[in-house]
């Protein structure tokens, strides 16, 4: 948050459209950012709980953009870290758990790499894919395929959780 002005320094999210899928994609970063840098390099900004954060953009991007597919693009870990009573510093867990509406979380803070699948609280399954280092052999490049006419998304390397099926309207 811009604390000049109150409003969000950059766009929460953006949409993008490929062959008639609407895609939402809604990045958030982690707010210990102030733990570890100086704050010459944050100057005039605040850092909000992720969950928060997401429990208000989600059913908001929801409504007003009406998206087949909504992913998160964290820069945040998947979970533990440093938990503070007013926010967590690895929120993707949570955040898949207890926000409805992600299909697909990927993340990269924490350096392990991951591709799990959760549920969320109204038991529909949200991918979540974290990265281990920059140029590492890891890097968080999977290919996705969304097969819109059965509502399903596919991982090719996903083969321990398998298809993941998504609601569509």
């Amino acid at each position: 948050i811009d604390e000049r002005t109150g409003e969000t320094y950059l766009p929460p999210y953006i949409m993008i459209e490929r062959e008639g899928i609407r895609i939402a994609v809604l990045g958030m970063i982690t707010p210990g950012i102030p733990h570890w840098l100086p704050r010459i390099l944050w100057s005039n900004l605040q850092f909000q709980d992720m969950l928060t954060c997401a429990k208000k953009w989600v059913p908001y991007i929801q409504e007003k953009e009406k998206p087949d597919l909504l992913v998160g693009l964290f820069h945040s870990g998947y979970n533990g870290g440093m938990i503070f009573p007013d926010y967590r510093e690895n929120a993707t867990e949570q955040i898949a758990r207890e926000v409805p509406g992600f299909d697909l979380i990927c993340f990269g803070h924490d350096h392990n790499p991951r591709i799990s699948r959760s549920v969320n609280s109204n038991g529909d399954s949200v991918v979540c894919m974290g990265t281990q280092d920059a140029g590492s052999k890891h890097d968080c490049y999977v290919p996705v395929c969304i097969d819109v006419i059965n509502c399903v998304l596919y991982c090719r390397y996903c083969i321990d959780i398998g298809p993941v099926y998504m609601v569509c309207d």
